[in-house]
């Protein structure tokens, strides 16, 4: 299966990374205030978990066809099945440090036209040591 056309869009990757990086950063901390409120929070994320988990044993076993639409189309897009999510994560990062959304645009159509591992990790580690815009 291919990458959706609709996240080919370097802006729109960049911009579902954000938003995916956000969510789960205001999950955290909606957790946390009602943990300390005295909520159960094992209560509070159980109703998504059993889902969460079903379609990532889908994921990890290839039985794609099993899983939700809209999750499968954006495992596809962003969660590979090598050891580049650890590249992807350092790539953001290395772009949330201090790009502009154009060098952003840059970087990203880049990094997607590398279709090796070895490249993609070596551009990966270029770009964070590399010094920043100002």
């Amino acid at each position: 299966m291919r990458r959706s056309a609709r996240y080919t869009d370097p802006r729109v990757r960049e911009g579902v990374l954000r938003v995916v990086r956000e969510a789960i950063g205001n999950h955290r901390r909606f957790a946390a205030l009602c943990e300390r409120r005295g909520a159960d929070v094992q209560e509070l994320l159980r109703p998504g978990h059993e889902r969460m988990v079903r379609n990532t044993r889908d994921w990890v076993v290839g039985d794609l066809d099993a899983m939700h639409p809209g999750l499968r189309e954006l495992a596809v897009t962003y969660c590979w099945r090598t050891a580049l999510w650890d590249v992807s994560v350092k790539l953001a990062d290395a772009i949330d440090a201090g790009l502009s959304a154009e060098s952003a645009l840059t970087v990203w159509t880049e990094f997607d036209g590398l279709r090796d591992d070895t490249a993609r990790k070596a551009f990966v580690e270029r770009l964070a040591e590399s010094p920043r815009e100002s």
